[in-house]
């Protein structure tokens, strides 16, 4: 039982103090200090792995929660049409054309959208003023759904041809996209 104080006591002295005050201790008493250390360093470092290996679950966790909410989201646009995202169905390829030809310039929408309009060189032709009959030569597409941002004009004349612009508005973003009437 001596001998266990005395090393338990020379552990601690050990740990504490600097090596060359222990040098009284035998080699028993050295290797009793020396598991004790390595075993107080083997729980440190097991908690010190079990702190990072929490951490990283935490993380994990984290990153799950994430895509769930992600995929929610997604999952309630899709069940919401209001909420989809818009995108614009259009050809991009020009469009020649004679004088006094009918000219059908397509834009289609898919998703929702509050207003549309067409633009060519600075002018602005909004399509519900179109289907009005406020622009001559010009109506809105026959058979026509709210998909559509489509115009037609109906005697293409020199002033026409150049580039037109379907501008479509919702309420996160503006789509653009633009086609060459070559007359």
């Amino acid at each position: 039982m001596m001998a266990r104080s005395r090393c338990i006591l020379f552990s601690l002295v050990y740990l504490l103090v600097p090596i060359y005050y222990v040098q009284a201790c035998d080699t028993q008493c050295v290797a009793a200090i020396r598991n004790t250390v390595q075993d107080e360093l083997n729980k440190f470092r097991n908690d010190v792995n079990l702190e990072l290996l929490n951490e990283k679950i935490s993380d994990i966790h984290t990153r799950i929660d994430n895509i769930k909410n992600d995929t929610e989201t997604l999952k309630q646009k899709l069940e919401d049409p209001d909420n989809a995202v818009t995108e614009l169905i259009f050809d991009t390829n020009g469009i020649s054309l004679k004088v006094g030809e009918e000219a059908t310039l397509d834009c289609n929408v898919k998703g929702s959208f509050s207003s549309c309009h067409w633009e060519h060189y600075g002018h602005i032709y909004q399509v519900a003023t179109v289907m009005s009959g406020a622009y001559p030569n010009m109506r809105k597409v026959s058979d026509s759904g709210n998909e559509q941002c489509s115009i037609v004009i109906t005697n293409v004349t020199t002033a026409h041809g150049g580039d037109w612009t379907c501008n479509v508005l919702t309420t996160e973003q503006n789509l653009t996209a633009s086609k060459t009437l070559s007359i």
